[in-house]
């Protein structure tokens, strides 16, 4: 779609406008009339860039996961002269601090909310959610200089594993029971340290 800049600052608005109420009130307590209030525009412009709410939550869902994914991606150090060890710690760390953040439990606690009522929103963002954000991680393994040193596992299953390890139970916590996240760096970096160690080596002796 062709849009002009006056167009793309509406865009922009009703997209940050809609995702405020959506984040206060709820997907099923906010109406777009609520949001032309709080925004300004009109409910045309909405119908003409999102063709209806739903789609104005996915774009605004999908815009979030874009930008995790790039923040993720311009920050962690993916050179082959670090070792994997080295890479997961610094990937474990990047990755806790924006998954875990108030605002991604926030984001988390509204789609997990409203996928749980609507099917095609939940398979929307089943993809999306999880192995799009350990996407990242899933390219470094199947690497051609990596991969000849891990066993032969599926490289995406993988990632999820590691991610899952990384963000649980303090992300669940923070989402089912509105628990803030209070670890302090020395434990963070602790936490990461185990996880990575655990996922390496196992449990065994």
């Amino acid at each position: 779609m062709n849009i002009s800049e006056k167009g793309k600052k509406r865009y922009e608005i009703i997209m940050q406008t809609g995702l405020e109420l959506f984040l206060e009130k709820g997907y099923e307590h906010t109406s777009l009339s609520d949001i032309v209030a709080k925004g300004g525009g009109s409910l045309a412009s909405v119908y003409k860039y999102f063709t209806n709410k739903e789609g104005l939550f996915a774009a605004i869902m999908e815009k979030n996961f874009d930008d995790f994914c790039k923040d993720l991606d311009e920050k962690v150090n993916l050179k082959p002269s670090k070792s994997l060890e080295e890479i997961l710690y610094r990937f474990g760390l990047l990755y806790f601090d924006i998954f875990c953040k108030p605002y991604s439990i926030a984001l988390s606690r509204l789609i997990i909310s409203e996928c749980y009522k609507n099917k095609e929103l939940g398979e929307r963002f089943n993809v999306n959610i999880i192995k799009r954000t350990c996407g990242i991680l899933t390219k470094y393994f199947s690497r051609d200089d990596v991969a000849p040193h891990i066993k032969e596992y599926d490289y995406e299953e993988l990632a999820l594993k590691f991610c899952a390890l990384i963000r649980e139970p303090y992300h669940l916590s923070g989402v089912i029971l509105g628990e803030d996240i209070n670890l302090s760096e020395t434990q963070k970096e602790k936490m990461i340290q185990s996880v990575v160690d655990l996922f390496l080596h196992g449990i065994y002796k």
